[in-house]
């Protein structure tokens, strides 16, 4: 991508940077990266960011949950392992900053499809409502409403690849009780709707263009429609009004911000055939909406469900779950989802590295980043949701104690076991996220949901 030019010349000198760019005074001011390394320059704080990677059909490589039946954290190296864990491989040049956590419980009911599935308790730690619907807001909603967000244009970016390219799906994210949030599974629609406005194809910028003529379109017609409405009917349009108003704020400041994105987007995505591929091309768009100062907080749903990974080989994942899913070219059964896991976690190693090339203040914009990799349905195919395992690289600038460790929380069960809420508030205050909202996080939940957890900090 077009940064890391930016990225040779900055290793040198933040301040030799500065006076390089070439932008002049006013252009460091148009600017979120140039403001963001102006600051540092003053010595400001840099922003702390999050990336949840979520996937689907359980997370395999950890020992039976039911095996955890001390009554305190018990802790090794990850080295010291039998069999490493998941993503230890591809993540292996930041080892030192890799944590496992295992055994942390989360079990708000039965989940969806006789286990296979439990869309929104990772992220909320609730119940469902209604049978099906969120029970609360997902912590990437909370922290996109608590976080500093004057610099950014998405308070979250959310984004996913299935085998459909399906476009916006709400799947794992939400607003508050009973609301959902999609994602945008269409890798090319993301990187118009994130990059468009610099797009450097007129035929791009003018798609990007239209959306905003469009909507201004709907709610002109809407505006003048509600007028004749009252009650709840008018409750519901001034909520779908406030939608479109914010997304037109969106599409303002990114228009502002044009030069900018010209300079830091990442190619248009081209063919998108594949689950892998689609992988691929989101951790690329992630890496650049973070880099390009637009977000600091984005969500990867990554195989969510039932997807199959057929470009890279993989039978299924259904399949596998029950022990079968061998090809000619991968394992079936755990084998084959450990496989799997690694291999997301190798296209996720590509957006470490890309934060990795990038200045900030006396080191990198990984030393402020955290990537949170956990499975939308716990610790396995047909679920009861006994622990939600998590491998997390990175510390937040030492806010939080990685140290290439694996973290095991008594189970359920026992005295000591702690809970998923816990990990999200402990992860929430390393970023300088407060207020009752986070502190309130999955209130009401079938705990444990009592503290921080010491062991980060």
């Amino acid at each position: 991508m077009s940064w890391t030019r930016y990225a040779a010349r900055a290793r040198s000198s933040r301040r030799g940077f500065l006076r390089g760019a070439g932008l002049g005074a006013a252009g460091l001011f148009l600017s979120p990266i140039f403001r963001r390394l102006h600051a540092e320059a003053q010595g400001a704080a840099a922003p702390k960011r999050l990336v949840i990677i979520i996937e689907g059909n359980g997370f395999y490589g950890f020992s039976r949950w039911d095996r955890l039946t001390m009554d305190a954290p018990r802790e090794t190296a990850v080295t010291d392992m039998a069999s490493e864990l998941p993503m230890v491989a591809s993540w292996a040049p930041w080892r030192d900053r890799v944590v496992a956590l295992h055994g942390l419980a989360n079990k708000q009911g039965a989940g969806q499809g006789a286990g296979h599935r439990a869309h929104y308790y990772a992220l909320s730690c609730l119940p469902y409502a209604n049978g099906s619907q969120p029970g609360g807001p997902s912590i990437d909603a909370v922290l996109g409403r608590t976080l500093p967000s004057d610099d950014v244009v998405f308070p979250v970016v959310r984004l996913g690849a299935d085998e459909g390219g399906r476009g916006l799906v709400p799947f794992n994210c939400s607003t508050a009780r009973g609301t959902t949030v999609a994602s945008q599974f269409d890798p090319r629609a993301a990187w118009l709707e994130l990059f468009g406005a610099g797009a450097p194809d007129a035929e791009d910028r003018a798609a990007f263009a239209q959306q905003g003529l469009l909507l201004d379109s709907v709610h002109r017609y809407a505006s003048s429609a509600g007028a004749r409405l009252g009650g709840d009917e008018r409750w519901k349009l001034d909520r779908y009004l406030y939608s479109i108003e914010t997304f037109e704020r969106r599409q303002a400041a990114l228009v502002a911000r044009t030069e900018q994105l010209m300079a830091c987007a990442p190619d248009a995505p081209g063919a998108m055939e594949g689950t892998g591929l689609r992988t691929a091309l989101q951790f690329n768009n992630a890496a650049a909406a973070l880099i390009c100062g637009l977000t600091n907080v984005v969500v990867l749903s990554i195989g969510p469900g039932l997807t199959t990974f057929a470009d890279w080989g993989f039978g299924g994942r259904h399949s596998m779950g029950h022990g079968g899913g061998a090809t000619e070219h991968r394992p079936g059964g755990i084998a084959g989802l450990i496989e799997n896991h690694d291999m997301i976690a190798n296209e996720a190693a590509s957006l470490v590295t890309q934060l990795e090339a990038v200045p900030e203040g006396d080191g990198t914009m990984l030393d402020n980043t955290a990537v949170v990799f956990i499975n939308d349905n716990g610790e396995q195919h047909h679920a009861k949701y006994d622990t939600f395992p998590v491998v997390m690289l990175g510390d937040f600038g030492g806010r939080l104690r990685s140290g290439g460790r694996l973290v095991e929380y008594p189970n359920w069960k026992q005295t000591g076991a702690r809970g998923l809420a816990e990990l999200w508030r402990t992860v929430a205050h390393a970023m300088g996220a407060t207020g009752p909202e986070i502190d309130g996080f999955a209130a009401g939940n079938i705990g444990p949901n009592d503290d921080l957890l010491p062991e980060l900090l």
